[in-house]
């Protein structure tokens, strides 16, 4: 009776748990590695709303996929940022920004140009990912007098075309 009660009951059951672990296993690494963070993270966080950023959804497939832009982010930034990391988050979204003032000619495609009123060269709804590894020690190089400290805990964020995987720009910022 304890046999059958063994391989007929408890095996299966046992065997149907672990089948249905695998599969949300699988199910949650593929979202992790090809879906967005929320666009939140980045529209709540003041310092870099201070840069001029405007961000929106992007719903749309794009060629490039989140785990492809971290690694892209990853060989920009080096392993010594990426390992210290003690959060890394990935955007896709469009991007403006009302800021750059240098873009690379490139990627005149994404720019938009005020012709009557002389403005420098911006990102217009691009879709970007935008990648951030949070937390991470980065030096300052210091003016001749400055005698404070040169390091500093920023978030680093790398600014990825979301169909080239081209690097567009990166900016770090204080936390």
């Amino acid at each position: 009776m304890k046999k059958k009660l063994i391989s007929g009951i408890i095996v299966p059951s046992l065997l149907l748990l672990g089948v249905t672990a695998v599969f949300a296993a699988a199910d949650n690494n593929s979202d992790s590695t090809l879906s967005s963070d929320s666009l939140e993270i980045l529209t709540q966080d003041v310092n870099f709303n201070k840069h001029g950023f405007e961000i929106k959804e992007l719903k749309h497939e794009t060629k490039l996929n989140r785990s492809d832009a971290i690694k892209i982010a990853t060989d920009y930034v080096g392993d010594k940022i990426s390992k210290e990391s003690k959060k890394t988050t990935a955007i896709k979204c469009y991007l403006t920004n009302n800021v750059t003032q240098v873009i690379p000619k490139e990627y005149q495609h994404v720019l938009e140009n005020n012709e009557s009123n002389p403005q420098p060269l911006r990102f217009k709804d691009c879709p970007v990912w935008i990648v951030t590894f949070s937390g991470v020690t980065m030096q300052i190089i210091p003016p001749k007098d400055y005698k404070g400290e040169v390091n500093f805990l920023v978030d680093k964020n790398v600014v990825i075309d979301a169909n080239t995987g081209e690097v567009l720009e990166a900016i770090a910022y204080n936390k």
